[in-house]
């Protein structure tokens, strides 16, 4: 899948190294100065395991076409008459596949401090109204109105926002952040005591909120890791100060999360 930001391991076998003395007590046949010396047998790397889900090197299932800007940050007045400093991002999604897809975005931040801030949750009118006058997009919708059916071809293309509050009052120097809903490769989890598929409560997609039975129970569902995009930020100085100090892609790859 082509990736447009405005920017996604390998494996070295181990030479092989042989001393002069050693060398010197090596014995050739007669003739044996005149002729090339064999060619060393090819080194046997073999994979191990790793302790944790990895994504394949090439995605196993659909994937939608997702581009987008560089985030940036912008302090808003809010209603109290306070100043708070929000974060966006824009983004476009596009199905290239030749069905229809079931697309639930799910967009997180995780800060170098430890925080986690989700898109998905509701922003305050006012302030999706002053980063939406400041991207210039006509055609941008919130997130969570593209959640749905995304049907292929350009003349169902959606552009969106992704939105979340800066923290304040920490030193962030970079952030991760996390694309989920725009590939369908996943992996199930298995409890490692009993080799059976781990069971969590079932949440809504769009909200999040635990889905109930009809007596009020918890719906349990197996666990799974979705592939994910990730992008990885660098952001020095404060963010007051990020329109000066610039903001960096430093790598983007996929992830089981």
């Amino acid at each position: 899948m082509n990736r447009q930001p405005d920017a996604a391991v390998f494996f070295r076998a181990p030479g092989l190294l042989l001393s002069a003395a050693a060398a010197s007590l090596m014995i050739f046949p007669a003739g044996a100065e005149d002729a090339a010396p064999a060619a060393p047998a090819p080194a046997v790397v073999k994979a191990e395991k790793l302790p944790y889900p990895v994504a394949s090197p090439a995605n196993t299932g659909w994937a939608l076409q997702f581009t987008h800007g560089t985030p940036a940050a912008v302090a808003i007045k809010q209603a109290d008459g306070k100043i708070k400093w929000w974060w966006y991002m824009t983004f476009r999604v596009e199905n290239r596949e030749e069905k229809p897809i079931m697309f639930i975005p799910r967009i997180e931040v995780v800060t170098d401090t430890g925080r986690i801030r989700s898109c998905n949750e509701p922003v305050p009118q006012q302030v999706y109204n002053t980063v939406y006058r400041i991207c210039g997009n006509a055609l941008a919708e919130p997130m969570l109105k593209i959640a749905g059916m995304q049907h292929p071809g350009k003349d169902f293309i959606h552009d969106s926002l992704a939105i979340w509050p800066a923290v304040e009052g920490e030193d962030v120097d970079a952030f991760s952040i996390y694309v989920s809903g725009i590939y369908g490769e996943t992996q199930p989890v298995n409890d490692p005591a009993t080799g059976k598929p781990l069971l969590a409560p079932a949440k809504d997609a769009i909200t999040g909120a635990e889905k109930k039975d009809k007596d009020g129970q918890a719906v349990m569902e197996p666990v799974e890791l979705h592939r994910t995009l990730r992008l990885d930020y660098v952001c020095p100085g404060t963010v007051k100060g990020v329109h000066a100090a610039g903001i960096r892609l430093v790598s983007s790859d996929d992830v089981m999360r």
